[in-house]
C-alpha cells in the first residue's frame, strides 16, 4: 500500500500533457512572431523616443545602432531633397515619413536612401576621375607628377570604398523587399558604376 500511495500522490503532481500544450501554445502566442512588424509611433518626437526606448529589450545594441543609420539617412535625404529646413522642420518631415509603418519599411526607406546616395557620390566620383586622368604635368615636373598618382589612388580608393558600402545596403536591403515586395522610393534609372582604367600622368 505505501508503495501504491506514493505512485498516486506523483501522478498528481504531475501536469496532464493537454494542459501543458495549452499553456506553451499560450506562451508563443503572446511572443511578437515578426519584430520587424511592429509599428513605428512617431506621431511626436516624445513618442518616437519612447518607442525607441522600448526596442532596448527586444534588440541587441548593434543591431539597433543599425536602425538609427537607417533612421539617419532618411533625414540626410530630406536635406538632400531640399524638403525641410532646420533641424525642427527635418525631424518633422521625417517623423511623417516613419510614423504609422511597420518598422521594416522604415528600415526600408533609410537603405533605398542611402543606396541612391551613393550612387550619386559614385558617379560624381567616376566623373572627377575621368577628368583628372587627362590632367598633364610639365616635362620633368616629379613632384606634380607624384601628387596625380597620389590623388588617383586616393580617388581609386574612395570609388572601391563606394563599391563595398553599395554592395553591404544592397544586402541590408534585399530581405526588406521581399517581404514588402517593391520599392518605397521609385528608383531612377539603375547607376552602373565603371572603374575607369588608370591613366599614368604624361611627363
Amino acid at each position: 500500500m505505501p508503495i501504491l500511495l506514493q505512485s498516486t500522490r506523483h501522478l498528481r503532481r504531475r501536469r496532464p500533457p493537454a494542459v501543458t500544450l495549452v499553456l506553451l501554445l499560450a506562451f508563443t502566442a503572446c511572443q511578437p512572431r515578426d519584430p520587424l512588424a511592429r509599428t513605428v509611433s512617431a506621431s511626436s518626437p516624445v513618442s518616437f523616443a519612447m518607442w525607441q526606448n522600448r526596442l532596448t529589450g527586444d534588440f541587441p545594441a548593434d543591431e539597433r545602432r543599425r536602425f538609427e543609420e537607417a533612421f539617419q539617412e532618411i533625414r540626410l535625404k530630406i536635406m538632400g531633397d531640399r524638403e525641410a529646413r532646420g533641424s525642427e522642420a527635418i525631424d518633422v518631415a521625417f517623423l511623417g515619413k516613419i510614423n504609422g509603418r511597420p518598422l521594416r519599411e522604415a528600415l526600408q526607406l533609410g537603405w533605398e536612401a542611402k543606396l541612391i546616395r551613393l550612387k550619386a557620390e559614385g558617379i560624381a566620383l567616376e566623373e572627377v576621375l575621368a577628368k583628372n586622368a587627362t590632367l598633364q604635368t610639365r616635362e620633368g615636373d616629379k613632384a606634380s607628377e607624384r601628387y596625380l598618382v597620389e590623388l588617383h589612388q586616393k580617388q581609386f580608393g574612395r570609388l572601391d570604398k563606394l563599391k563595398a558600402d553599395i554592395v553591404e545596403t544592397e544586402r541590408l536591403l534585399a530581405p526588406l523587399v521581399k517581404i514588402t515586395g517593391r520599392r518605397l522610393i521609385p528608383p531612377d534609372e539603375p547607376a552602373v558604376l565603371l572603374k575607369p582604367a588608370p591613366v599614368k600622368p604624361k611627363t
